[in-house]
């Protein structure tokens, strides 16, 4: 009876903060599209959905392997400073391939400037989602699943609360993202805090990192390829049309 009763109570806490994520993006969905209009909010929807995409690689299936370690109470800080070596690298890759990306100033079609540029600051969010999927393992190995439940409010009232300052106080959209970066900061603090886990001195077991990417590589391609089947077509037609439309202008 007290097993169930357990699950139950883990299902609740993870259900809510689901709830409460989902909530807060719906809202703030709702007040960019009356704030902005049509045309903001798809620059606003191009941004996030291209950034989100990254977030899989951020996770990587370490946890996984992660939470399968006899030593996983010890190994933190591995787990931790691999996702955010990681991160930054994503973060650079992000932006790279965003600016290799075509846009054709004629039709507003593919990648604006102000897309890029807003594609660079919300590439940030990468690395405090790095550090809520480290610290979600804690809660996971510990059934901590309460305090994932709070660090994830708080975040998503955090995320609500800056951008609606800013659009109260009429920030342009760029400060939409902005907002996101500082409740992600705000998420990732109150989740390490929560967690009560040590980061400095940083300390790297090299054995141990190459151990879990080689254990994880399986999993991770896994995602990758089920994330390329899945988002390929999109990506590729939205290339190919401002390509085509960019030709179809020069001549």
């Amino acid at each position: 009876m007290a097993f169930f009763k357990n699950l139950a109570t883990h299902t609740f806490y993870q259900v809510v903060a689901r709830l409460a994520s989902s909530g807060a993006t719906f809202l703030i969905t709702v007040l960019i599209a009356r704030h902005f209009g049509a045309a903001s909010y798809g620059d606003y929807a191009k941004v996030t959905a291209f950034v989100s995409l990254f977030y899989l690689f951020a996770d990587f299936g370490f946890n996984a392997v992660f939470l399968q370690k006899e030593n996983a109470s010890e190994r933190f800080k591995d787990l931790f400073y691999t996702r955010m070596v990681a991160a930054i690298f994503l973060i650079i890759l992000v932006n790279a391939i965003a600016l290799s990306l075509p846009y054709n100033s004629a039709t507003g079609i593919g990648f604006s400037p102000f897309v890029r540029a807003a594609i660079a600051m919300f590439s940030f969010t990468i690395l405090t989602e790095s550090i809520l999927y480290s610290v979600f393992a804690v809660f996971q190995r510990k059934y901590l699943y309460k305090n994932y439940m709070l660090a994830t409010i708080i975040g998503s009232c955090a995320n609500v609360f800056f951008v609606g300052i800013f659009l109260l106080f009429g920030f342009p959209l760029m400060w939409v993202f902005v907002g996101y970066v500082c409740g992600g900061v705000i998420e990732a603090g109150t989740s390490m805090v929560l967690s009560k886990q040590r980061i400095l001195p940083i300390i790297i077991h090299t054995d141990f990192v190459k151990e879990l990417v080689a254990q994880t590589l399986p999993v991770a391609l896994m995602l990758i390829f089920n994330l390329v089947y899945f988002r390929i077509d999109t990506i590729l037609l939205s290339i190919f049309k401002s390509s085509t439309d960019v030709g179809i202008y020069d001549i």
